[in-house]
């Protein structure tokens, strides 16, 4: 299972968008199957299809709240600035369309919630106890951000407030792995409150594409009040710390 996860976060680095696509998918496919070939059940897994209208109920108002939050976050004058990121601010229409409607629901909120609050933790669950399997699941969420995190770091928001210093970037990281590990635990307990992985599926998607709006509309309106602002066009973003 780890090499399955470790394996998908180096492709994800050197792959094209369709190929990147591919290979998170094609991860979270080989490690619902490793789950289940260990004996994890679906209702485990959180891929019991009687489960799903609480799953969508509960993904649906969980979404709500954070994409509203994320809103007001936004606009909130102390912390505004925290979502100017230069390589979202320079995507044109087109790959914002891309951003939303494929690239977060699917590369990244569905395949990663199949492989962390589907595969890990439900694999966890048959031998550990409950907190002790959230803990693990989540910490392991937590870094696999932790690459990407690096790798991206110029031109981004975490960057920003890093500086250039490498022990402050290195401090930066630890905060971004933190702070994703803590919302896989929240995510983790969404799925095991609905019974259901579509919860944490369309919370996470509500989270991250509420953060990519916010972030890009937050830059582009930090570029027209000051238009000699460097606007390089990275071709993966990662955006306002994503989960």
């Amino acid at each position: 299972m780890a090499l399955i996860a470790l394996s998908a976060n180096a492709a994800h680095r050197i792959l094209p968008a369709g190929g990147r696509a591919a290979a998170n998918l094609g991860a979270a496919a080989a490690a619902t199957v490793v789950a289940r070939r260990a004996g994890t059940s679906w209702s485990n897994l959180g891929l019991d299809r009687a489960a799903a209208g609480r799953g969508l109920r509960w993904g649906a108002g969980a979404g709500t709240i954070l994409a509203a939050g994320v809103a007001a976050a936004s606009r909130w004058p102390r912390t505004h600035g925290h979502f100017v990121d230069e390589r979202i601010g320079s995507h044109d229409r087109r790959r914002a369309r891309v951003e939303l409607a494929a690239r977060i629901p699917f590369e990244t909120a569905l395949a990663e919630e199949l492989i962390f609050r589907a595969a890990l933790l439900g694999i966890a669950l048959q031998h550990r106890s409950t907190p002790v399997a959230v803990l693990t699941s989540s910490a392991l969420f937590g870094l696999w951000h932790a690459l990407p995190t690096w790798v991206g770091i110029d031109g981004s928001a975490v960057g920003a407030v890093a500086g250039e210093r490498r022990p402050a970037r290195v401090a930066a990281v630890g905060g971004v792995v933190a702070a994703t590990a803590a919302a896989g635990s929240g995510f983790a307990i969404l799925r095991l409150r609905s019974g259901s992985v579509l919860a944490p599926v369309l919370a996470h998607a509500a989270l991250n594409m509420a953060s990519f709006a916010a972030t890009r509309e937050a830059t582009r309106a930090a570029t027209r009040a000051d238009p000699r602002r460097d606007r390089p066009d990275i071709d993966h973003p990662i955006g306002a710390p994503a989960t």
